[in-house]
């Protein structure tokens, strides 16, 4: 073994030169094997990853094509327009109940007047107004004039038409009504 205090100082510096440079290849080489490692061992997981992503891009294009088969589609397109309609019946609700209309209709009519048909809708051109229109059956003649009576001095009701049906018959006799409600 050469002692290297023994040596000149220009061999000094030669020799650490050569020492560093050897210990900078084996360092480069080592992590140069590191990285070549890494590729191989990282390949395969890459090759196993690529081909899922196949799999699972071929299973959403088939349940895509499933989706339209099996009228999802047609679903979610029903859905949007019932949201819409009830988004609208929400904004429209401010203006007004029917279940509030009916009960103030109803209020005060004798039990001898059955109703068969109930009929109500908003007026485009009146914003505070319903248009009602009812069918029904009266138990007797009087009691189908005294409701007329009712519903005439009605202060809500503002256009009445309740035609008179043949008057002859005592018993269960049909009417219709149709009339304008305030809110």
């Amino acid at each position: 073994m050469i002692h290297y205090t023994l040596l000149p100082e220009k061999e000094i510096t030669d020799l650490k030169r050569e020492y560093h440079t050897r210990i900078f290849i084996v360092l480069t080489f080592f992590i140069s094997c590191v990285i070549v490692a890494g590729i191989i061992f990282i390949f395969p997981s890459y090759i196993i990853s690529h081909m899922r992503q196949d799999e699972s891009n071929q299973r959403l294009q088939q349940m895509e094509k499933e989706k339209k088969v099996s009228g999802v589609d047609l679903t979610i397109n029903n859905l949007k327009q019932s949201n819409d309609i009830l988004k609208e019946v929400v904004i429209n609700n401010n203006q007004g109940s029917f279940a509030d209309v009916v009960r103030k209709f109803l209020d005060g009519h004798p039990a001898s007047i059955k109703f068969v048909s109930f009929q109500i809708a908003n007026i485009a051109d009146e914003k505070d107004a319903f248009e009602i229109t009812v069918q029904g059956k009266a138990l007797s003649r009087e009691a189908l004039l005294e409701y007329k009576k009712i519903v005439s001095n009605n202060p809500l009701i503002t256009k009445l038409e309740f035609p008179l049906p043949d008057l002859t018959k005592n018993k269960d006799i049909t009417f219709a009504i149709k009339l304008r409600m305030k809110k």
